[in-house]
């Protein structure tokens, strides 16, 4: 099964507090995979920081083989962008 999602050593936060630090996982191509943990864990910030709605300290997001941890920011302000042009 080939990789479609690879977090290596992820690293994020708010301001000057971290949430995560050290994070890697990799999601097969097919595979469901689902996040638990208790709250305030950083289930939601792991997410928002995949996503590229919040930026990365550290570490690298590579989304079918395609390292997207430099562009997130730029890509997460497009993407708020267009859909704001869309409702308007």
């Amino acid at each position: 099964m080939s990789t479609i999602l690879r977090v290596e050593s992820l690293g994020s936060g708010y301001g000057e507090l971290p949430v995560l630090d050290g994070i890697t996982l990799e999601v097969g191509s097919g595979e469901i995979v689902s996040v638990v943990g208790a709250n305030g864990a950083g289930k939601t910030t792991l997410l928002l920081t995949i996503g590229g709605h919040l930026r990365a300290r550290s570490g690298r997001v590579v989304f079918d083989g395609h390292d997207i941890t430099l562009n997130i920011s730029t890509k997460s302000m497009r993407m708020s962008a267009s859909s704001s042009a869309t409702r308007i």
